[in-house]
């Protein structure tokens, strides 16, 4: 007695998603007219913005993967080939249409690589760009700092006080500060940072 019911028209492929109670009978939670071997396998999940659904986004992303095949590798071969990794489009098919849970750990480990890759190349680049800037060393006064630091509910450990000593150097001197303060949930980031 739904109105919905009228697709179903004889003759037509429907694909059921619900729960089989028995003797053919079976509590549909979804379906659609999709033949069901297009529907096994991995599928991401996208987080996407309202009015776009999975489906048109997926359209997209075969679009951009054809597009994706004159994209040019940033990891040189001589480090693909000694780390066994991807070339970039196979990657990029592989995290976005998997075919197996192994494709999905080969595309994540070099995608991460040239994540990282891309990463060190910028900071060495800023790196030896800086050796040749001086910047003006920032003044401040130590007295404000110990006077906050000891205003604290609770003593500073050994690594907060010497990764704070580390910073305040590097504050005060004329070179550039590349640092990444990091450690547990917890462990006090936030009161060094």
């Amino acid at each position: 007695n739904r109105p919905w019911t009228q697709q179903f028209t004889f003759g037509k492929t429907i694909t059921i998603f619900g729960l089989y109670k028995g003797s053919n009978k079976v509590t549909a939670n979804n379906y659609n007219f999709q033949s069901i071997s297009s529907q096994i396998g991995l599928k991401p999940v996208y987080s996407l913005t309202q009015g776009l659904r999975q489906k048109e986004f997926q359209d997209i992303l075969v679009k951009a993967l054809d597009l994706a095949k004159e994209d040019i590798d940033i990891i040189p071969s001589r480090y693909r080939r000694k780390y066994r990794l991807l070339e970039h489009v196979d990657a990029l098919r592989m995290i976005h249409f998997p075919k197996s849970q192994k494709e999905i750990k080969l595309a994540l480990r070099t995608l991460k690589y040239e994540e990282f890759l891309a990463f060190q190349c910028v900071m060495q680049a800023s790196t030896q760009q800086d050796i040749a800037t001086v910047k003006d060393p920032k003044i401040f006064d130590q007295k404000i700092v110990d006077k906050w630091i000891s205003s604290l509910p609770y003593p500073l450990t050994k690594d907060q006080q010497l990764a704070i000593d580390s910073i305040l150097e590097d504050l005060h001197s004329s070179k550039t500060m590349f640092r990444l303060v990091q450690g547990d949930v917890g462990c006090g980031k936030t009161v060094v940072a």
